[in-house]
């Protein structure tokens, strides 16, 4: 670190000292936003429950208000809303364009959903889980690895990444990409769910999923895509591409398993056995919001210092630089002299 030494020594800032600055600053300003977009979506998710448990529904109309269905929607458009700031603060790539995308098909769902759209707030919820699934198949960063936050402990994994060609890493890509392993669990759920809802029935809908085979079918693709989601979020965890933080895509894959419990519960209501409310409003949203909010942390695996997962676990943390290589960390005494 002799540059680094003498630039000190002028006075005159380095050029890394400089980059690393703006990088600072950026992932400052996405983390300042992230908090004030989670707020506002916290917010808006308990004036909804608020709203829904004060507000009686009229006996010749099921469905909510207008206005309240717009509240419900609101959540997911904040939470694409964080991850256009994203978008349009790094390099622009598919990633994020997909997630965002995916987050205003969950609100449009959201919306559909409680006017008594069922059949294409599906629809809206199966192109927000496509989105999802291309999200989940291609880099955060696709001129190379993303930028990932390394601690002391990350070096020498980074370092083995590295030194692969790209060649290498391609192959390594391929390898790992599918791993349908992983995906034994989730088919596993998918077919024995799949059994209890045509088997068992009807519910809250009024008539057996089998008696429809238009409705049969929309619900058969749907949770296999559903089933999908969470399946490709653990390969990412497992590092289907290379310096990929871990810890952001474990909180992912958490989340679409939330997820499905949620969709399985409403499932199960309105086609096997009638949940009373208001356990089954309280069990299907609770989740799904949860769920929600750690799908969206997957926005921040590209600047990990801008995400707050990583910001609460590892608060000393740094990102890398753009160029790729680990920053040292000042606070914890690793800048080699």
């Amino acid at each position: 670190m002799r540059s680094a030494s003498s630039s000190s020594s002028t006075g005159v800032p380095s050029f890394g000292t400089l980059a690393r600055r703006s990088e600072d600053s950026v992932s400052l300003a996405l983390l300042k936003r992230s908090i004030v977009i989670y707020s506002l979506s916290v917010i808006a998710m308990a004036v909804y429950v608020v709203l829904c448990s004060t507000t009686k529904k009229d006996d010749e109309a099921t469905s909510l208000s207008v206005h309240i269905a717009c509240v419900k929607a609101l959540p997911c458009l904040l939470l694409s809303l964080n991850s256009f700031f994203r978008y349009f603060a790094l390099r622009k790539n598919r990633f994020l364009f997909c997630l965002s995308i995916a987050f205003i098909f969950h609100a449009i769902g959201d919306f559909l959903l409680d006017m008594d759209q069922f059949t294409v707030g599906l629809a809206s919820f199966l192109l927000a889980h496509v989105c999802n699934l291309l999200a989940f198949s291609c880099k955060a960063d696709e001129e190379g690895s993303c930028l990932c936050c390394r601690s002391s402990s990350d070096h020498s994994e980074t370092t083995l990444h590295t030194s692969l060609t790209p060649i290498q890493q391609d192959e390594e890509i391929k390898r790992n990409f599918l791993r349908i392993n992983l995906a034994l669990p989730f088919i596993l759920y998918y077919v024995c769910f799949m059994v209890v809802l045509i088997v068992m029935g009807p519910g809250s809908g009024g008539e057996k999923l089998i008696d429809d085979p238009v409705m049969l079918a929309c619900v058969l693709l749907y949770g296999m895509v559903l089933a999908s989601c969470p399946w490709r979020a653990l390969v990412r965890a497992r590092h289907c591409f290379f310096a990929e933080n871990r810890t952001i895509w474990s909180f992912v894959t958490a989340g679409y398993f939330i997820y499905a419990l949620s969709d399985s519960t409403l499932a199960i209501d309105k086609f096997a056995s009638q949940i009373p409310e208001p356990i089954r409003t309280i069990s299907v949203m609770a989740t799904y919001w949860v769920a929600q909010l750690l799908i969206s942390f997957c926005c921040d695996v590209e600047i990990c210092s801008a995400s707050l997962i990583m910001r609460f676990f590892k608060p000393t943390a740094r990102m890398k630089n753009w160029s790729g290589e680990p920053k040292e960390d000042l606070e914890r005494g690793f800048l080699k002299k």
